[in-house]
């Protein structure tokens, strides 16, 4: 009895902390997808590369379909620039990505410099948001 006593505070953690990586990597596969059909949006004839006026039927047009229990939040901040989170509802770490002008992500391998180009004016109603929740 003791045997099983002691596997079992081995195993139980060790599948709780399996539970919540697995968790955040379909937050994180569900953050990479929307950004992908963001990008996907923008480069239709009718976007004519903005990312104002993207909905939820814009983005499953584009190949987005949220994984079940996945909260993925698009804040659209002007033409060419959004943040987009993503987060499990059962818990886990939040996930972000953020675009625009003169914004560099990630790591800088080879020494690129960020670009620095001059934001394009904002026409009237081009900020909002959208929640693609459960």
């Amino acid at each position: 009895m003791i045997i099983i006593g002691i596997l079992a505070a081995i195993a139980i953690p060790v599948f709780l902390a399996q539970r919540d990586r697995a968790r955040e990597a379909a937050a994180e596969s569900d953050l990479r997808n929307v950004t992908q059909a963001m990008t996907a949006f923008s480069a239709t004839p009718a976007a004519n590369g903005s990312y104002t006026g993207v909905t939820a039927g814009n983005l499953t047009t584009q190949g987005f379909n949220r994984t079940d229990d996945v909260q993925v939040a698009i804040t659209v901040n002007g033409p060419n620039d959004y943040d987009a989170t993503a987060r499990h509802t059962d818990g886990g770490q939040e996930f972000s990505f953020t675009t625009g002008p003169g914004v560099f992500q990630g790591a800088n391998p080879g020494n690129v410099s960020p670009s620095n180009p001059q934001p394009a004016a904002l026409p009237a109603g081009a900020v909002g948001s959208l929640t693609v929740t459960p």
